[in-house]
């Protein structure tokens, strides 16, 4: 992998990370949490992460998810995981890329479709994607679920703010990343050729 290239992505997963913490500091302060416990195993979780440590971040995650199975922040977070680990380790990508893919479909499948608090975890689910894209052959097939989570299945929005545990929350900086992930895939797509046969880096 071409170090600017490595750069590039290591960037982008600290901005995915960095939108994963904007997401559970907001969650914390307006008590929408997973058990406690839970949001322990996430901490360590990220520590792991932080220190090249997968496996042992991965197993947090996992018992993350024992106490909040359906939990779409922690299935995001695991995945994220998974693509660090295919970005660090060149002959594993594609598998570590595969077993990410999955939590990410399991997190899109498990947000809701009306709350519009859950645009948080489809911005966050798109943004894990487009990294699968970018480190997979298969980067228009990752490319286009991106794009089409954000365009077809993000919850409908009223206004910018939204009420949570008796705060009232702005999905300011949340909508604003949807509109540059989605024009960051777009460009990409065209620039791969996705509509006219995929390409492979």
């Amino acid at each position: 992998m071409l170090p600017r290239f490595r750069r590039t992505l290591a960037l982008k997963i600290l901005v995915t990370v960095g939108l994963a913490i904007f997401m559970l500091f907001h969650a914390r302060a307006t008590q929408q949490t997973p058990p406690a416990q839970s949001n322990d195993h996430v901490s360590r979780m990220a520590r792991y992460l932080q220190n090249g440590r997968f496996d042992d971040a991965l197993e947090e995650g996992r018992l993350a998810l024992n106490g909040d199975p359906e939990n779409p922040f922690i299935l995001n977070q695991i995945a994220i995981v998974y693509l660090t680990r295919a970005g660090k380790e060149p002959a594993y990508r594609e598998k570590w890329v595969h077993e990410a893919i999955g939590y990410i479909e399991h997190s899109l499948r498990t947000s809701s479709k009306t709350d519009p608090k859950a645009l948080l975890d489809i911005v966050l689910a798109a943004r894990s994607l487009e990294i699968a894209g970018d480190l997979s052959v298969e980067k228009c097939t990752y490319y286009r679920r991106a794009a089409d989570a954000l365009e077809n299945h993000s919850p409908p929005l009223k206004d910018d703010k939204v009420v949570m545990g008796g705060h009232v929350v702005s999905l300011a900086p949340v909508i604003q990343q949807k509109k540059t992930v989605l024009a960051h895939l777009k460009k990409k797509m065209a620039d791969a050729r996705c509509d006219g046969g995929e390409t492979t880096r």
